[in-house]
């Protein structure tokens, strides 16, 4: 196992984890409300989707999932443990 690139994916996944603790909340409080579901829920799996809010959500997970893959491609086997 490489543990630069584990390391690497569990500092980027606590820092998403700390995000969504956050957006979560905000989300249903900031949102205009056409991206809101009935009753002022935010968007999930869980509450459903509207159409513009199901678009808005498929693109930027398609655009976390390519950036994702492009981090996965470099190269971290020369590099310090620890050097982020």
């Amino acid at each position: 196992y490489d543990l630069y690139y584990m390391q690497e994916c569990e500092l980027r996944h606590a820092r998403l984890a700390m995000l969504a603790v956050v957006g979560w909340p905000l989300s249903e409080l900031l949102a205009p409300t056409w991206m809101l579901r009935d009753g002022g829920c935010a968007p999930s799996v869980l509450n459903g989707f509207n159409p513009v809010s199901f678009l808005v959500t498929f693109a930027l997970f398609g655009a976390f999932g390519y950036f994702e893959y492009m981090s996965s491609l470099r190269r971290t086997k020369d590099t310090k443990l620890g050097n982020l």
